[in-house]
């Protein structure tokens, strides 16, 4: 995953809502969104060559996503980054630790992985927090809209600024509209050379990945592009109970997912459950 925009409380039926694009390379094995058959506390793709996720929701109400933090000098032999999220999210003992015991026991582990950006999310206690282990960082997250990509939260590269305006038209409009969301995703923006970032890669290669939208390209290693883009939402609806004097809350997640490879798209809805604690 290589580029986030999500709106924390910023539209009055939707509290939540998250635009991503997943690049990764195409030879790589990757299962669609779906509720995880040997855990069914996860659904979102799953990285089938290491088991992890990008991006994943639970009916219990956490979230989490992940970007990769750019570094030529990655080490091939750390732990693989999405399974911090498949801890995090599933029934394992770590799913159970509140978001800051288990950001607690991440930061005693976090030199034993590559670069990330990470975000954690639980509706239940009104949280979200971002934390990076280059160099290790944790802040939580106020009500507003951010972009994450592959370098600091607070850089503004021109894909980032992009998605973030574009996030922000959404929230004037209607957020579900998945055509509007996708057009949003898959778009190209013009880039002046002197606003392209400076991770450490040639300037040629900056420039392929420069665009929200990676369109597929050849590398050493395979092709490599945007892979999928999704739109996730947390909705709430109230309705009337019978006697006219008492309203109820419903909840759940609608999960949308674009295959680009396939051209097939994939949508999930799924109830959530949790008592708030704040």
């Amino acid at each position: 995953m290589c580029l986030i925009a999500f709106a924390i409380n910023q539209h009055k039926h939707y509290p939540l809502i998250i635009l991503a694009n997943r690049d990764e390379f195409f030879a790589r094995p990757t299962k669609a969104l779906a509720q995880w058959i040997d855990n069914s506390n996860i659904i979102g793709g799953q990285d089938l060559e290491a088991g992890g996720t990008w991006l994943a929701v639970s009916p219990s109400g956490k979230w989490a996503a992940l970007t990769n933090f750019r570094n030529p000098a990655e080490k091939p032999k750390h732990r693989s980054r999405g399974e911090i999220i498949k801890r995090y999210l599933s029934d394992s003992s770590s799913s159970k630790l509140s978001t800051k015991q288990f950001i607690e026991e991440l930061q005693l582990q976090h030199e034993e992985f590559n670069g990330f950006n990470l975000v954690l999310g639980d509706l239940a206690m009104n949280t979200c927090f971002f934390i990076s282990n280059h160099p290790w960082s944790c802040s939580q997250l106020n009500d507003g809209v951010y972009t994450i990509s592959n370098g600091p939260i607070n850089n503004r590269w021109p894909k980032m600024e992009n998605f973030h305006q574009g996030i922000l038209q959404l929230l004037t409009q209607n957020p579900a509209d998945f055509e509007k969301a996708l057009a949003l995703m898959t778009g190209s923006i013009e880039i002046e050379e002197d606003s392209l970032p400076n991770t450490g890669i040639s300037r040629e290669l900056e420039k392929s990945l420069a665009q929200p939208f990676i369109q597929p390209f050849e590398t050493q290693k395979g092709t490599y592009g945007t892979r999928s883009s999704a739109l996730v939402l947390y909705e709430q609806k109230t309705t009337s109970a019978p006697n006219k004097q008492s309203q109820n809350t419903e909840s759940q997640w609608l999960f949308t997912e674009y295959q680009h490879q396939t051209k097939e798209t994939c949508s999930l809805t799924c109830p959530i459950s949790f008592k708030s604690e704040r």
